[in-house]
């Protein structure tokens, strides 16, 4: 008696199902999940055998006895064929018990496969399924043969389009390299395969290929694939297999120069072609090999950048992504010049990040690099000549950043905001004109502040133009300086007559603009209130002591004006925004300190995109910001209090910081498994299509891009080259991607983009290893940016419009725990607290993002352990977004704010309710405590 268990189906007894002539006894099991489902109800709900059969195998728990016969099987065997899924996966589930009792039979796999030429895509859905599981116990009881295997292959060449793709599907479902080993893949199905290189439907060469690709060294061992069948291949199409098996066919004399040069020639041809990607891919992949014979020479490269340049591919692919990996295997050979590195530092986006220190010392980073860099831009030639300054400012050439910054606000990116682009080169073409050099300092200043400004915020900058109203203002304040001096009785002094001389010379324009700028006119007007002798006196002096040392100071440049009025007006629009009054007031206490914090810029950002209620959210923690101990902080851990145990918070409250020494091996595999679960999750969460129309109204060419991105997700391998592949699509068509499938789908090209990034940088190693847990609002705010930029950033809208990453920083739950490598953040987890029915803190841990090449997720892993620990927490405890099973993590505690969670979005009990119940617990008097957290409207 065999025994089988399919769950399903409630207690039946002993059921007795009809099949033909023969009655079947089938002893149905027990533990029901579909209570009051009866004998009589599945007998009404059945009309075939074939159909109880599939019905009684999917569903229960069955004991087949020796009363189950091969007609009964063959009755089975009826039903898979059709509509009716049941019988399919009765006959699916129970295929090895089928095959011990000898029903099994090589036909019956056979049967299988012709239903791909069936209509109806569930059949496809239950082969590929079924093949999928199977496919190994088929080979190893040679239930699948070479037989079988070419009826798949003759369905690859199927007139129909539909049974073409269900067999090519299919086909990509096996193990081809089992299919070797087992002798499915004879001679007669490798000839078969090399025919297919010639059919006239391009999905039949492609998947004929792969098959070649994989089996190759097969084929050649066993002596089938001979130089004639290489010299019989399609070249342009099967570029890729030849540079999976380059060293083997370069060994052999089978490819030699003249093919390479076909290459050169496909690529000097059509430059976007998809034959010119493998091409390049053959560059890419075996350079080191190409370089050693001579192959590869400065005459190539230069082709490949003249081609590229009239190309129209204006994003980090093809050429510029081939020369940024291949930069360091170039570089000894002296092939490239200031004009390559100028073009890759504009096009290929972490080209210039990664090797800075390297260009830098190879002596790339100079003026006519820089020019070139501009050239590039599209800037006009006098906006070009007023950024010059800054390709001979040591200051700046020490800063990739700097670069970036400039690059990003000018880039001809659909991202951009054409008219602040607009506005900025306006600008530069006034500095140009104006007299006098602006400082390189001034100028990288003013890009800052450009990248974090609207346009609106920019709009005032132009009356430095010094209209009739500007120039009245200028006036005013020369007038209102001469009435304060009459006042105090200080025009007969030879400070103020010498500066006074002053303002009638050239520049005075600008100096008395500097004045007005920097409010001295009420400054002086307040001077001009006082009656006392004494505190007269000491104005006069204050008075005196400006002029002398305006009388020394250099007249300011037009950049130092412009980015002194621009922070004002960004400054302004920012409080604005914020609400003003108890802000103004704010920014007149701490105005200058805040200023030079990394949070300031930050929060000015993000104050750009996000509503009222985000607006009020930064203007809560701008409010709640105290100076204390050289730093800004916020109360935050106040509303914990009584929430959590004092033990706990006390070690909560502080930074842990882990240097890492024992670090153990790298696990390369383990990198490159963490980046593609973490993009494979990221992909995921944003694939939602939040702007739905009709497909006639989507573009061709993004048409199918959902639907492909689902592909790739379900394959669940994450493919690096179909990665690069679509994230070519977004980068060329990302406007229409945002118009038809809205922004969160397009924030997948970020995703890809990280991706495509990290798999080409390879793992990392580093001298120094450390990890930090911090509570730290400035670093909470740059989470959404180190290591990778996310849809959690504050310098872009995606979901962050009501303040989700500002209540991060905020409440006191939250903290980031950061991994560096000698200093620099690689990889990050959000860790949160909340507390469970009794009163137990738990640790929630969502998921990693990391900059690529990632390898010490399991070190990772366990210094979290650690710090839980050292906070009492037990392992048990310590819920990882990626590893734990979601019902046995307690909810995250309910503060009354948006957050933005990746993993943990249920919220549980709110802050006042686990107060009190703990305080309950405790028999202390339920009273009203002050958490020291107060909302500001």
């Amino acid at each position: 008696m065999i025994d089988q268990t399919l769950f399903g189906l409630s207690s039946l007894g002993s059921a007795q199902v009809f099949c033909g002539e023969t009655l079947l006894p089938a002893t149905v099991a027990i533990e029901s999940t579909q209570p009051g489902l009866s004998s009589f109800s599945l007998a009404e709900a059945v009309a075939t055998p074939a159909k109880q059969l599939g019905l009684i195998l999917g569903q229960g728990r069955v004991r087949l006895s020796g009363l189950f016969k091969p007609e009964h099987f063959e009755i089975l065997m009826e039903g898979v064929g059709t509509k009716w899924g049941w019988a399919f996966f009765g006959f699916n589930q129970y295929l090895e018990t089928f095959y011990a009792m000898g029903f099994l039979k090589p036909r019956h796999i056979r049967t299988l496969i012709e239903l791909l030429a069936c209509s109806k895509g569930f059949f496809f859905t239950n082969v590929a399924d079924f093949f999928r599981h199977n496919s190994e116990f088929l080979l190893n009881h040679q239930l699948f043969r070479a037989t079988e295997y070419r009826r798949i292959l003759e369905y690859c060449r199927h007139p129909k389009e539909k049974v073409r793709h269900a067999a090519i599907s299919l086909n990509y479902q096996l193990d081809l390299l089992s299919l070797a080993k087992s002798h499915t893949m004879d001679r007669k199905n490798f000839e078969f395969v090399f025919e297919l290189l010639s059919h006239p439907e391009k999905d039949v060469r492609a998947e004929a290929l792969r098959i070649l690709d994989h089996l190759l060294p097969v084929f050649i061992k066993k002596g089938w694939f001979t130089r004639q069948h290489f010299n019989r291949m399609p070249f342009e199409e099967s570029i890729t297999c030849f540079t999976s098996h380059f060293d083997f066919l370069i060994e052999q004399g089978w490819f030699q120069e003249s093919h390479y040069q076909r290459c050169v020639s496909i690529l000097e041809k059509d430059f976007s072609s998809e034959s010119s990607a493998r091409a390049l891919h053959l560059f890419q992949r075996k350079l080191p090999l190409l370089l050693k014979k001579g192959w590869f020479t400065a005459e190539t490269l230069r082709m490949i950048l003249k081609v590229w340049a009239s190309s129209d591919i204006d994003s980090p692919s093809g050429a510029s992504s081939f020369l940024a990996r291949q930069f360091q295997l170039l570089l000894p050979f002296g092939m490239l010049q200031e004009e390559h590195v100028a073009k890759l530092s504009w096009w290929a986006d972490s080209f210039l990040l990664t090797h800075f220190q390297t260009l830098k010392e190879a002596g790339f980073l100079n003026a006519a690099c820089f020019k070139r860099f501009l050239e590039a831009s599209g800037l006009s030639q006098t906006a070009q000549e007023a950024l010059q300054v800054l390709g001979v400012s040591e200051g700046w050439m020490a800063s990739p950043h700097r670069w970036k910054t400039l690059k990003d606000i000018l880039k001809n990116d659909v991202e951009r905001d054409e008219k602040k682009s607009a506005l900025l080169e306006r600008l530069l073409e006034k500095l140009a004109w104006e007299e006098g050099e602006s400082s390189a300092e001034d100028l990288a200043s003013l890009l800052t502040l450009v990248d974090a400004s609207l346009p609106e915020d920019m709009g005032s900058m132009f009356a430095i133009d010094t209209p009739f109203a500007e120039r009245l203002a200028m006036r005013e304040t020369a007038l209102t300086l001469k009435t304060t001096a009459h006042y105090l009785d200080a025009t007969d002094h030879p400070k103020f007559k010498a500066m006074w001389l002053q303002l009638k010379k050239p520049g005075a324009d600008r100096l008395l603009l500097d004045w007005h700028l920097s409010q001295m006119n009420e400054t002086w007007r307040d001077y001009q209130k006082i009656k006392d002798p004494t505190e007269m006196a000491k104005k006069k002096k204050a008075l005196l002591n400006f002029m002398e040392q305006a009388i020394k100071r250099s007249v300011p440049s037009p950049a130092r004006l412009f980015l002194k009025k621009m922070g004002q007006a960004t400054e302004e629009a920012f409080i604005v925004r914020l609400g003003g009054g108890a802000v103004r007031s704010f920014f007149e206490e701490h105005g200058a300190r805040f200023r030079n914090t990394g949070l300031y810029p930050l929060l000015l950002r993000a104050s750009r995109f996000m509503n009222n209620e985000g607006r009020q959210s930064l203007r809560r923690l701008v409010l709640g910001l105290k100076w204390e101990r050289g730093q800004f902080v916020y109360p935050r851990y106040e509303e914990l209090k009584a929430v959590v145990s004092d033990s706990f918070l006390e070690g909560w409250e502080k930074e842990y910081r882990r240097d890492v020494a024992d670090i153990g091996r790298i696990d390369k595999a383990e990198g490159v498994e963490t980046l593609k679960k973490q993009v494979q999750d990221q992909v995921g969460t944003h694939s939602s299509l939040n702007v739905l129309k009709k497909p006639e109204e989507i573009p061709q060419e993004i048409r199918a891009l959902p639907e492909r991105i689902r592909h790739w997700l379900s394959e669940g391998s994450a493919a690096p080259e179909e990665a690069k592949a679509i994230q070519k699509i977004f980068e060329i068509h990302y406007a229409a991607i945002r118009t038809h499938f809205g922004d969160t789908f397009a924030n997948i090209r970020t995703d890809l983009k990280n991706y495509v990034s990290g798999m080409e940088k390879g793992v990392r190693t580093a001298e120094k290893e450390s990890c930090v847990i911090s509570g730290d609002i400035e670093k909470i705010a740059r989470s959404g940016n180190e290591p990778v930029q996310t849809c959690q950033t504050l310098d872009r809208k995606w979901v962050n419009e009501h303040g989700e990453p500002i209540h991060r920083m905020i409440h006191g739950q939250f903290k980031i725990a950061n991994w560096e490598m000698d200093g620099t953040i690689v990889a990050r987890r959000l860790i949160e607290v909340t507390v469970d029915a009794n009163g137990h803190e738990h640790i929630l841990v969502e998921r990693l993002y990391s900059s690529g090449g990632f390898a010490r997720v399991d070190a990772f892993h366990q210094v979290i352990l650690e710090y839980a620990f050292s906070l009492g927490i037990p392992s048990d405890r310590v819920h990882f977004a990626d590893q734990s099973q979601s019902e046995k993590i307690p909810a995250p505690l309910k503060n009354g704010d948006n957050i933005y969670r990746d993993s943990f979005r249920a919220e549980g009990a709110t802050l006042e309710e686990i107060r009190n119940a703990r305080l309950k617990r405790q028999k202390i008097p339920n009273r009203k405590i002050s958490v020291g957290l107060r909302r500001v409207s």
